[in-house]
């Protein structure tokens, strides 16, 4: 039995995710790992070059795009580690990452743990992990980041009135890195409600452990590098607002939230609508 299992899921991620996977090797030097790629059905070559160049990482070939969520279930069912680590082709580990946040996991068994992600140049990501988006917060964040409103709650939204000395408790864990013991859940469990294929699956995720009393440890000290949204990038903005909007929908509709479902649903109509009439008359 390994003592992890890294779960990344790829689609077009190249040359990204060759950087993910090589930094593994000196993040994770106190422990034997598996490094599980589920692929996406990538045209880009990086599974030709992932085979080549790391020949000890299996790698799932998938017939389509399962998006995120399948994708991680599919590799979390074949996983053999003490511990899973879900994460992001975009994402770089530092010196001993892996060590440090394996010896925390050990010291607080039934945790779900995380980093501070920080940017290429070294800063702070702010936003990632978040606390569980009720209407105000979101529309708080958005009027701070477009006019300076609302900085007290938008702040406390992502966490930047943290001191980032000690680690904290989070609401809602960024699906480009988790760590947590694999029989937290219970056997044959889906990691991912692929219901959210993409978008607000962590979010459920978070909720879910949430109701089941599992606490979320975000770390500050292990260094852990994020490119944001690789995958993302890709995909044209008027389907990433449908696909959001679906996502936000589903996850208020799913756990009773229902004025922000029918609050959400309007915004989006509104928004939505306007988006369609701009580009009617730019053509």
């Amino acid at each position: 039995m390994k003592d992890l299992s890294i779960i990344i899921v790829n689609w077009n991620c190249a040359p990204e995710i060759y950087d993910c996977i090589r930094s593994v090797q000196s993040a994770c030097k106190k422990h034997l790992f598996e490094i599980i790629v589920s692929d996406n059905d990538s045209t880009d070559g990086s599974v030709g070059k992932i085979m080549k160049d790391f020949p000890d990482v299996q790698i799932i070939r998938n017939d389509k795009n399962l998006m995120f969520s399948e994708g991680n279930n599919i590799a979390f069912k074949r996983a053999q580690g003490k511990y899973v680590a879900i994460v992001n082709p975009d994402i770089v580990f530092g010196e001993n990452s892996l060590d440090e946040v394996f010896a925390k996991a050990e010291e607080n068994r039934g945790e779900i743990f995380t980093v501070m992600l920080k940017n290429s140049d070294g800063t702070v990501q702010y936003g990632m992990h978040r606390m569980f988006p009720i209407i105000g917060r979101i529309f708080s964040l958005v009027f701070y980041k477009k006019f300076g409103f609302f900085k007290k709650t938008a702040q406390e939204y992502i966490h930047m009135n943290k001191d980032l000395k000690n680690d904290f408790y989070i609401d809602q864990v960024a699906g480009a890195f988790i760590f947590f013991k694999k029989d937290i859940f219970p056997e044959g469990e889906k990691l991912f409600d692929e219901r959210l294929p993409l978008l607000w699956s962590d979010v459920d995720l978070s909720f879910r452990l949430f109701k089941a009393g599992v606490k979320i440890r975000c770390l500050t000290k292990p260094l852990i590098y994020h490119k944001k949204s690789v995958s993302l990038k890709k995909v044209k903005p008027i389907r990433y607002f449908e696909i959001y909007s679906k996502a936000a929908s589903f996850f208020y509709r799913k756990h009773g939230f229902w004025f922000s479902f029918v609050f959400f649903k309007f915004v989006h109509f509104i928004f939505f609508t306007a988006d369609m009439l701009f580009l009617k008359d730019k053509k």
